[in-house]
């Protein structure tokens, strides 16, 4: 165990960064894309989106002002 300052670190306890993705609920299960074509997706990704339904991704997509949404269940 570790102190610093007031503050002890317990080395046993600290988790890993994958541990971290896992509590959190994943990488992203949607990519936001900045342009969407008929049926894909094209330009560049604006980033991954960690929600329940494709069309919800689809509503925050458009919020950071993206196009189109694909993965998960789209």
């Amino acid at each position: 165990m570790k102190k610093l300052g007031k503050l002890q670190i317990n080395s046993d306890r600290l988790m890993k960064n994958e541990e971290l993705m896992i509590l959190r609920g994943g990488y992203g299960s949607y990519i936001c894309w900045s342009e969407g074509w008929m049926s894909g997706c094209m330009g560049y990704q604006l980033g991954p989106i960690n929600t329940a339904s494709c069309n919800m991704a689809l509503t925050i997509c458009l919020a950071m002002g993206g196009g189109c949404v694909n993965g998960g269940d789209c």
